[in-house]
Order: structure tokens, then sequence, then C-alpha cells
């Protein structure tokens, strides 16, 4: 988390024109990633005029789907964003591409493998192409990666994200469904 927080700040940073909230959701975790938020928000937070970093803390593990919904209530803003903490996709390069997109699209999602991201193994690959396919051939849905853990959108789309009923790991495929 810190890792990733300390990335992210240098490139919120460099692209001073936006005002960049980092929200960081902690879903009932029983590891040290409580810790590692507070550690991230004294560290960062406020560093650079236009970054701040904030926190939400569930009680108990609930799933994906209602830590990003939680996410999304903490903050008013024009555009959202939620992505993995382990930076699976190239955010320096997908989150421009996704500003520039945003002015036609709600909802602009990403492809691991569009970022060159190949850091899971045999069964777990195999078991997301599996996923895709289903969802590409029972629900009609066109995209290649559904549970990439990265989505930007507007306020449209967040009003899906909060209308969506699954709170675990079928939060993507039901959004995508709204």
């Amino acid at each position: 988390i810190y890792n990733a927080v300390k990335q992210l700040s240098v490139f919120y940073s460099q692209n001073s024109n936006i005002d960049w909230f980092l929200i960081l959701v902690d879903d009932g975790s029983t590891d040290k990633s409580k810790e590692e938020i507070f550690k991230s928000i004294k560290d960062f937070d406020s560093t650079f005029d236009n970054f701040k970093v904030e926190s939400v803390f569930l009680d108990k593990n609930q799933g994906k789907g209602a830590a990003i919904q939680a996410g999304l209530k903490s903050k008013k803003a024009d555009f959202y964003c939620y992505f993995d903490v382990d930076l699976s996709i190239d955010y320096k390069k997908a989150i421009p591409d996704a500003i520039k997109l945003s002015k036609d699209n709600d909802l602009i999602m990403g492809q691991r493998s569009d970022f060159g991201f190949s850091g899971y193994g045999k069964i777990r690959n195999m078991g997301s192409s599996f996923f895709n396919f289903i969802s590409r051939y029972f629900f009609g849905l066109r995209y290649k990666d559904i549970q990439c853990g990265f989505k930007f959108f507007n306020n449209k789309a967040k009003n899906f994200a909060l209308a969506t009923e699954r709170s675990r790991f079928s939060f993507d495929l039901e959004f995508l469904l709204r």
C-alpha cells in the first residue's frame, strides 16, 4: 500500500492541473493494511497542493464491491477511478488515456494485457479466461478483461456502481451489465 501511494503521489504531482483525491479503503483487513494506510496518509497527504489521501475503514470484510461503493460514497468529484493496489496496470498511461477518452465515454476500463501485465499463475489465468468467456457468451459483454481492477468513470456511471447489489467477486460483472 505504502509503495503504491508513494508512486501515485509523484504521478499526481506531475499532473498538477487536476486536484487528486486518493481514497484508500480497508475492507475489514486483519493484516497490517490499516497501519500502512495510516502511514501513507501521514507521509503523503498534503505533500503536494493537488494531492490528498483519505481513508475509509469497513468494520468487517464485505467484498470488493462494498469497498468500492464505500470509497465512492466518501467523496464527490467529476470523475472516479478504482484500481488494485498491486498496480497491475500502468497507471501512468492508463489514467491520462482514460481522461482523454472520458469526453466521449461514461466508463473506461483497463485490460491488463494492454499494459504488459502477466503476473498471475496458470490457474488464475485459466480461471480469468473462463470467467471472461462466460461473461461474453452468456451476457453478451464484449470486454476481454472484465475483472481488471482499473475502471475510470463519470457521475452517470458512478450511479450504476452504487446501485450494484453484488458486493464480492461479481461486482464488476454486474456494474458493467448495468
